[in-house]
């Protein structure tokens, strides 16, 4: 019940109790201090809402008063004793309730649309709430509190942070407000200051491939400085995105071979590979760059024979020290203890290049339109074709001398089996990068 039509029959409940007090002529029966018993401040057990019902007939009722970002609003009420009836009206709307029991300080209602009974407390002094304004900043609910998001580039940001008391007896002071950082791991939060009900900070730019978080407490204080309420809000900056792309083989022959991966590093972080134990690994720079300011490597891990009756998985982690990673997983046949159940052959191919650096590369130029014979393979057990690249592949001396094995289907098959780049210097400081890609069409039986 933590809309606005709880909220009347909550108040239409506080007052048919005190319709059940009142005298048949529809006097208030007032106590010792000449205000009605159900005239008070009162927090709902299950919510934790507060409400207020004023001696002159208006009331104040505040949702969600334990989070952030609460939702205040004004009513007026009329009540009967005889009908024990309950007339609440806000902003045009008009609402009729009865049904309601008053113990001293507990008042239980139910509420027969739901079938539910809840339990109010009256309140001995003001009740506090901390309010945020999630009308003028950017919020988004996560983790059960509001998020505060902001761009990856930072900068300067501030919010609207207050704290109001709710009473039903004139009270014209407010809470004194804290504010101070509660969690903050990658130190995101930079100089920050709480004024005129403003907290205004500096984010500096995220260069982490991870959204930052960090959390500012509110706490407020009565003029006694008891803390009376605190509330968490979350400071969310998006990443600067992944910078790093791993592009490699999803599959491996039984009798094993080189994985070659493709690392493109878009900046010059540094890059930590995990590989599976015992695999002899190498890492080389490439010749191309594929990102303006990067860095292009290559990847290999030998793989060895599998010469079991089940299949085998080798699972290999990049991981940047600014939070990129990509873990690559590689499956691998089995030759049930030495028969792979495959059947092998050769066919005639040729090499086309594609791409515009076609007119300034002479690697490209010179393999465009190459005939080749190249080996395949077809696996009973898995019912896969696969490919061996020739000569013109980036490591024809993968799998004992046939070259990277590249997955195939029965009849034509046009697979990239190398790229490149060209860089043109011809037309000024800032060169001209002309990129290709190398095809092997091959037909399988």
């Amino acid at each position: 019940m933590k809309y606005r039509r709880f909220f009347y029959m909550t108040l239409l409940a506080m007052l048919c109790t005190w319709f059940a007090a009142c005298s048949s002529d529809d006097e208030t029966q007032s106590d010792d201090k000449g205000t009605n018993s159900l005239v008070g401040t009162w927090i709902m057990s299950e919510t934790n809402d507060i409400y207020v019902l004023k001696e002159n007939g208006s009331g104040i009722g505040c949702e969600d008063a334990e989070n952030a970002v609460v939702d205040t609003w004004f009513f007026n009420y009329t009540y009967s004793d005889k009908s024990r009836t309950v007339t609440m009206e806000s902003n045009g709307d008009t609402d009729i309730f009865t049904g309601v029991e008053i113990n001293g300080k507990t008042m239980t209602i139910f509420d027969e649309d739901d079938g539910d009974k809840y339990t109010l407390i009256k309140q001995d002094k003001p009740v506090a709430a901390i309010i945020v304004d999630n009308e003028v900043n950017d919020f988004d609910s996560r983790y059960g509190r509001i998020c505060m998001i902001i761009d990856k580039e930072g900068g300067s940001y501030n919010m609207s942070i207050k704290a109001q008391y709710y009473w039903h007896e004139s009270n014209d002071e407010s809470p004194r407000l804290e504010i101070s950082k509660y969690a903050d791991n990658d130190n995101m939060i930079g100089n920050y200051s709480y004024k005129n009900g403003y907290f205004t900070f500096s984010v500096e730019a995220n260069s982490k491939a991870y959204d930052r978080i960090a959390t500012i407490a509110a706490t407020a204080f009565d003029h006694d400085n008891n803390k009376l309420r605190t509330v968490y809000v979350d400071i969310c900056q998006q990443s600067a995105g992944n910078s790093l792309e791993v592009e490699g083989p999803s599959t491996m022959s039984a009798y094993g071979g080189t994985a070659i991966f493709y690392v493109y590093n878009k900046d010059h972080n540094n890059i930590t590979a995990y590989h599976p134990s015992g695999q002899v690994v190498k890492w080389q720079s490439s010749s191309t760059v594929k990102y303006i300011g990067g860095e292009d490597w290559t990847f290999s891990a030998q793989i060895p024979a599998n010469y079991t009756s089940e299949y085998k998985t080798f699972e290999y982690k990049f991981v940047k020290d600014d939070g990129s990673s990509i873990t690559r997983t590689i499956r691998q046949d089995y030759t049930s203890g030495g028969s792979t159940g495959e059947t092998t052959g050769k066919v005639n191919g040729y090499i086309k290049v594609i791409g515009p650096g076609l007119d300034y590369s002479s690697y490209a130029q010179l393999i465009d339109g190459q005939t080749c014979t190249v080996d395949y393979t077809y696996n009973k057990s898995t019912g896969k074709y696969y490919v061996y690249g020739g000569p013109y592949c980036s490591s024809p001396s993968a799998n004992g001398g046939k070259g990277l094995r590249f997955d195939a289907q029965k009849g034509y098959n046009s697979i990239c089996i190398n790229r490149g780049a060209y860089f043109d210097y011809s037309y000024g400081i800032t060169p001209i990068k002309y990129n290709w890609e190398a095809y092997l069409k091959v037909t399988l039986p």
